[in-house]
């Protein structure tokens, strides 16, 4: 049996789930995009990435070619830093 409160309660819910749907949807197309040109270093990357044909959503879950170099290099990095290692010592890079 439903009370007046489970109803108010479920309510009071929806409206809180509609309310977030709609301030991510206004974040995605009018507040984002209004920081990315307002903010210069995120400009220069946005028309870096236009440049070089990057869609940046999709930069960490697909073989982009240019994160697979980046990638070798941080690990090159990790591995081979100087005054860090030495003769043998073997350390784990996380995959």
């Amino acid at each position: 049996m439903k009370t007046a409160t489970s109803a108010s309660r479920r309510k009071k819910g929806l409206f809180q789930l509609s309310l977030a749907a709609c301030f991510i949807w206004l974040f995605m197309m009018y507040i984002g995009p209004a920081l990315i040109n307002a903010v210069p270093i995120w400009k220069q990357l946005g028309e870096e990435a236009d440049r070089l044909n990057i869609h940046l959503a999709s930069y960490f879950y697909t073989e982009v070619p240019i994160s697979g170099e980046a990638e070798m290099h941080m690990r090159s990095t990790i591995r081979f830093q100087p005054g860090k290692q030495q003769a043998g010592d073997e350390r784990k890079i996380p995959d």
